[in-house]
């Protein structure tokens, strides 16, 4: 991939009532983006996660991008969607295990220093980061 996207917002569920992140919700909002074949599964920023859940690529996670400059909104089909895609991960495993990566340092750096002289307010939910591997958390 050649490009990248900030992973920070909570993966899609099926267990809190009146969910903006209910999965089944979500999937029937994009079904005229993409073919029967992918599942949303998380926002990111600019865009979305999306996971093949048949054929050969069952189970693997691709970037949807949804500013991408190739697309066309005015005309916008599920097949065309599926050909914008870039492949992220052969899993949801891989994902968390090996294609994510942290934010870079000095990024990180302009962040604190922000929070720290005001401009911003940190927000840490109470269940943020519970589903990364304990090693990824901070």
């Amino acid at each position: 991939m050649d490009h990248g996207f900030v992973l920070d917002q909570q993966f899609f569920n099926l267990y809190v009532e009146d969910n903006p992140y209910d999965l089944l919700d979500v999937a029937m909002r994009f079904v005229d983006r993409f073919t029967g074949d992918l599942l949303t599964i998380a926002w990111v920023q600019g865009g979305a996660l999306v996971m093949a859940t048949k054929g050969p690529d069952a189970g693997s996670i691709w970037y949807w991008d949804n500013d991408d400059r190739r697309g066309t909104q005015r005309h916008d089909q599920p097949q065309e969607n599926v050909e914008l895609l870039s492949p992220v991960a052969d899993s949801l495993a891989a994902l968390f295990t090996h294609a994510l990566v942290e934010v870079p340092a000095r990024l990180d750096e302009i962040a604190r220093n922000s929070i720290a002289e005001g401009h911003f307010r940190q927000v840490a939910p109470d269940n943020a980061g519970t589903a990364l591997p304990p090693e990824l958390r901070r």
